[in-house]
């Protein structure tokens, strides 16, 4: 059992609570198991257990052996000197404070099936090493969890953008579009466009987007895959309009494009390929209808949906999918399920954002209220918690299942879960 772990059967009484002796053989009574210190110092803060038949308030320490003490070197610190009991899974010898002070020691008895429980949970066995326990919980208690999950989610989200708007003067339309810019590459292109956009300063973006033609050039030839396409396609004449367009604004601008190696095309469909995203994302730029300013104004998913539908790329790119490939009758625009996590990873976190800057606390409320209109989202993550037999039904289901992949089950953080919570006190109580 790691350390952490025995922090938390002390953190919850996961522990056997009768007949409590320290290892000189004082009775113990665990009246309050004290704060958990996420800090330096004692793993428990004010913690308050009577020893015999006197209270003690101070702090704990929990070591997997005792010799652990000395093996951190406690001994000497004055930030342990408060420590009133050493809380051990092996008392393998004394230990003493300042070299004179010998610390009450509590070996601690727990149900060996905590311990299994735990390690199943933490072994990585399986994608969602929780899965045979989830028909053990309850809906009220899920939900509850899936509440919490969608709010710490949300507020990553809006962290994000707050801190991205620090760095953009205060300009919430340079930092939507910042954002979308990013979360235009998805996963696999998502560090390619995230580099694009730093390549290109916001001043430059604005004389360039009055023209799609040019904002195509713009975000093309910076993307370093324009060159190559022109060089692959020279008899292209809009691939030769865009070169020497690009061309002009490199030189008037001092630019630097990125180099076209960032960009990943292995197991994308066409309609993901990046020529094609990086054609749709200048038309969102170029779109004349003041995109930002109509999306903060949107009060229903429809109508944001709506509104980025009617964005269209240019003729070229309504048949085309990559840079000279054979032409396509079909029109090539965004799919829903593309529009739909534009919205929940873009649109939702800068208008909340918005909406508190100018003290509007209902439109914020509206805007978090946006994910139960939206349908869930259709990804890896979400299917696999659908075979666990965890259904999504809206985009705040989805997100909040994400979040709890993402920060619990993939990094095997079942201690903070509560999940992994539920799981090992059933299993407590069950003995």
């Amino acid at each position: 059992m790691k350390e952490s772990a025995l922090q938390y059967v002390w953190q919850h009484k996961l522990f056997v609570q009768q007949n409590l002796m320290t290892t000189d053989g004082q009775s113990v009574n665990v009246i309050d198991v004290g704060r958990l210190n996420s800090g330096g110092g004692p793993d428990f803060f004010n913690a308050k257990i009577k020893l015999g038949n006197t209270l003690w308030a101070g702090n704990v320490e929990v070591h997997i052996n005792s010799s652990d003490w000395y093996r951190h070197h406690h001994q000497y610190d004055d930030a342990y000197a408060n420590v009133v009991l050493h809380v051990v899974k092996k008392a393998d010898q004394d230990v003493y404070i300042h070299g004179d002070r010998k610390l009450p020691q509590l070996e601690l008895v727990y149900p060996e099936t905590v311990e299994n429980s735990l390690s199943e949970l933490e072994s990585g066995t399986g994608r969602l090493p929780c899965m045979s326990y989830l028909s053990d919980l309850s809906d009220i208690h899920f939900r509850n969890w899936k509440e919490l999950l969608l709010y710490e989610r949300m507020e990553q989200k809006v962290e994000e953008v707050r801190r991205l708007l620090g760095q953009c003067s205060n300009d919430f339309e340079e930092v939507f579009f910042r954002i979308l810019f990013r979360n235009f590459g998805f996963s696999l292109n998502r560090a390619a466009f995230e580099a694009l956009s730093g390549s290109l300063p916001w001043p430059v973006i604005l004389k360039c987007r009055q023209s799609l033609q040019q904002t195509e050039a713009l975000l093309l030839g910076q993307s370093g895959l324009l060159e190559k396409a022109f060089a692959a396609h020279p008899g292209d004449n809009y691939l030769s309009a865009l070169n020497t367009e690009y061309h002009f604004l490199r030189k008037k601008y001092g630019l630097t494009p990125v180099s076209a190696s960032l960009w990943k095309w292995l197991r994308l469909r066409p309609d993901n390929f990046p020529e094609l995203r990086i054609a749709q994302l200048s038309a969102f730029l170029a779109d004349d209808r003041k995109l930002f300013r109509e999306l903060s104004k949107a009060v229903t998913a429809a109508e944001l949906l709506r509104l980025l539908e009617q964005t269209r790329v240019s003729e070229y790119w309504q048949h085309h999918v990559q840079a000279g490939r054979k032409p396509s009758e079909r029109t090539r625009k965004p799919g829903r399920q593309s529009l739909l996590g534009l919205i929940i990873n873009t649109v939702i976190p800068v208008m909340t954002v918005y909406a508190d800057y100018r003290g509007d606390s209902l439109r914020q409320e509206q805007l978090l209220a946006l994910l139960d209109q939206l349908p869930a989202e259709n990804n890896l993550i979400v299917r696999r918690w659908e075979q666990a037999g965890i259904r999504s039904t809206t985009a705040a289901d989805s997100q909040a299942l994400l979040q709890l992949y993402r920060k619990y089950c993939e990094p095997k953080n079942c201690l903070r879960c509560r999940i992994g919570y539920r799981v090992l006190t059933i299993e407590s109580i069950k003995t």
